[in-house]
């Protein structure tokens, strides 16, 4: 069965090219423009893998990581993206994340982080 990869990120772009790059790839992707639809993920499939960004509307990308853990999903692996090095160094700082990803990113990078981190599981 191919990896289920969650990612979350309000800039529709930046959505479609991780989908694509993510597929690409062999995975399932999952998207989600606003954080108060993530919710409805584990009633679905429990992703193997989600790529939260940090600023979104509503919560930030830390709220969300902490309210999913919460709720089933502690043991998913999450990485944040931001262009902000402020919520980025927030995010290690939360020990939420097992990774951080600053934007722009490079696409071999964002391949390499993911692989990194579904084979830990």
């Amino acid at each position: 069965m191919e990896a289920c990869v969650v990612v979350v990120d309000d800039e529709i772009h930046v959505l479609e090219l991780l989908r694509d790059v993510l597929e690409d790839d062999g995975m399932e992707v999952v998207t989600f423009s606003h954080p108060a639809n993530v919710k409805a993920i584990g009633r679905r499939r429990n992703p193997d893998l989600m790529l939260l960004d940090l600023m979104l509307p509503g919560k930030s990308g830390i709220q969300l990581a902490r309210e999913l853990q919460s709720e089933g999903l502690a043991g998913t692996p999450m990485i944040a993206m931001s262009a902000s090095s402020s919520m980025l160094r927030a995010a290690s700082e939360s020990e939420l994340f097992e990774e951080t990803l600053a934007k722009p990113f490079d696409v071999g990078e964002l391949l390499d982080c993911v692989e990194r981190h579904l084979h830990r599981i």
